[in-house]
């Protein structure tokens, strides 16, 4: 399976507009042919600028293609034109998971325990997460290293590591050796104090030291779940018979 990225940078102001088109323009049989693959859609907490991180699950690159030609071809152009005025700018990029089945979602062939459950338990509201995207950029060959440096963390430190981590996933376009991973918290203030047990954390000192020098750059985005709440269906349960009008 593969991962499409899709990011869209917005004008000043205009991402609201975005998340009601959505909700007015994509329920029909025709948008969810795409729609239903959608994982999870982002705004940024702070920082970043204003754009959209969209994040689909395909089979295949062939699906990926007939789904969205489908909604090309008989969408409302009423629509297109509406969300397009929106934006500045549109990239997106694909991605395959992670070689290490516990960073890999279970639909997509791994045994990451299964998110929905998690945030379910965990009492927090989906709407209200907070969720990170980790962007690393490694140099030439230096992916089997990385997860190989994952592989001893995960073997050291048993589920912890890995918990709260949504996916791991690696570039298979445009920029090489570039590795994505997304983790959800209850909110910002989990997610902060998450990253300052980090740093006092032998074993995942150790880690982060085991790959250094074979990180180019490394950024990280903070972000919260589009409140469509069938654009998070990785964080919650979706009746998507409940979602479709005709």
């Amino acid at each position: 399976m593969i991962l499409d990225r899709r990011q869209y940078t917005a004008k000043p102001g205009r991402i609201a507009e975005f998340w009601a088109a959505q909700d007015r323009w994509n329920r029909s049989p025709v948008a969810q042919t795409v729609m239903r693959h959608n994982l999870i859609s982002l705004e940024p907490i702070a920082g970043n600028g204003d754009h959209i991180v969209h994040i689909y699950g395909f089979e295949s690159l062939d699906q990926w293609r007939s789904s969205y030609m489908a909604v090309y071809a008989a969408h409302p152009p009423e629509y297109f034109a509406t969300v397009r005025s929106l934006f500045l700018a549109q990239q997106s990029g694909f991605f395959a998971p992670a070689p290490l089945e516990a960073l890999v979602l279970p639909l997509f062939g791994g045994t990451l325990p299964e998110v929905q459950g998690e945030v379910a338990a965990s009492g927090a509201d989906p709407a209200r997460l907070c969720v990170t995207e980790e962007m690393l950029e490694l140099r030439p060959g230096g992916l089997p290293r990385y997860w190989d440096a994952w592989r001893s963390y995960i073997e050291r430190v048993g589920p912890e590591a890995t918990s709260g981590i949504i996916g791991a996933w690696f570039a298979i376009d445009g920029i090489h050796n570039r590795v994505v991973i997304y983790r959800w918290f209850p909110d910002v203030t989990a997610a902060w104090d998450h990253k300052g047990k980090m740093r006092d954390n032998a074993a995942w000192l150790a880690f982060a030291q085991s790959y250094e020098d074979i990180l180019l750059r490394s950024e990280t985005g903070w972000y919260k779940p589009s409140p469509v709440y069938w654009l998070r269906s990785v964080l919650q349960s979706v009746d998507w018979t409940a979602v479709q009008v005709a």
